[in-house]
């Protein structure tokens, strides 16, 4: 069984991802949204086709309104004390639910909590890459609770030596791999002591496709409003086979070329107008770095792309 935690933030069409999601298999969704209001998580979930592997994480008194497959408690609240709606079950709140409720709980410390838990949420394992000072306490345990959740990690399947080392109890280089967009996660090898970690605390490596790694791209593009900045010019190569200039034909993005301006750049920006012409990729306008220079209105004018000033940004937003 796989849980799948909702982003804290409000992402656009995230039902419908949700809905494809638990779709494809037998998961568990946590919504997770800490702020939001309870008018808001009955919005969300009013959209979700099935409600039966929903987990949610606060406002117990939805489980039985949608017949939920259980509640989350926080950290925070659990330590408060304020559980008294644990001492009764979906039966007892309303006759027509059936089924016991399922309660998680998230943990921060080696100790487990007493309590009616079904599954402990331990975070972070690691360091956080997103919250400053958000640490790992993985080091802190001696032994994973036997009801904690299990800990998986992504690996593109081009590039796939994490397995085969797991299998052969030590780290195997792969020779046949592929070319990856992925390229910042393409280890032939697995570290002599990475490895042994992902063995204790790893429960699974899902491996995905070229194409799944460039439909979560797309949808960050596309549906989260990110600007993305290129590893570099159009012709970089990402991989053995793929330039940046696909990967952005790929991702249908829309595209702001920022050039240095000095003497002698002109070249340089015209052949990058030529190409994303030629490739017909939308172009949004030049952003020039450095001092003003006469460069700027030459390429402006031969490109017949757009310069890019505060005004113009703020009137296309």
């Amino acid at each position: 069984m796989i849980w799948i935690i909702t982003s804290p933030e409000r992402i656009h069409d995230e039902a419908a991802y949700l809905n494809e999601l638990a779709a494809a298999g037998p998961v568990t969704l946590l919504v997770r949204k800490p702020g939001w209001s309870l008018e808001a998580y009955t919005r969300l979930l009013d959209q979700l086709h099935d409600h039966s592997r929903v987990m949610v994480a606060g406002f117990p008194e939805l489980l039985t309104h949608y017949n939920l497959m259980g509640l989350h408690v926080s950290e925070t609240a659990r330590l408060s004390g304020e559980l008294n709606f644990l001492r009764r079950s979906k039966q007892e709140e309303d006759p027509i639910v059936t089924g016991t409720p399922v309660y998680s709980t998230s943990i921060h410390s080696p100790q487990t909590p007493a309590g009616p838990w079904n599954y402990l949420l331990l975070g972070p394992v690691f360091d956080s890459i997103s919250k400053a000072g958000y640490t790992g306490k993985g080091h802190l345990f001696q032994a994973i609770p036997p009801n904690s959740i299990a800990v998986g990690g992504v690996q593109a399947a081009n590039v796939s030596a994490v397995k085969p080392s797991l299998a052969a109890g030590e780290p195997v280089e792969i020779t046949d791999h592929l070319p990856t967009i992925a390229d910042g996660i393409a280890i032939k090898r697995p570290g002599d002591v990475t490895l042994p970690i992902i063995r204790e605390l790893v429960d699974d490596v899902v491996e995905v496709t070229e194409e799944e790694i460039a439909r979560g791209i797309y949808h960050c593009v596309q549906n989260t409003r990110l600007v993305v900045e290129g590893a570099g010019g159009l012709m970089v190569p990402l991989n053995g086979e793929v330039f940046m200039l696909d990967l952005i034909r790929k991702l249908e993005a829309k595209v702001i070329v920022v050039a240095q301006n000095y003497l002698g750049s002109i070249n340089h920006c015209l052949l990058t107008a030529m190409a994303l012409k030629q490739a017909e990729i939308p172009v949004v306008g030049w952003i020039f770095n450095g001092d003003h220079h006469t460069n700027e209105d030459d390429v402006v004018e031969w490109s017949h792309y757009p310069r890019i000033t505060p005004h113009t940004a703020r009137t296309q937003a």
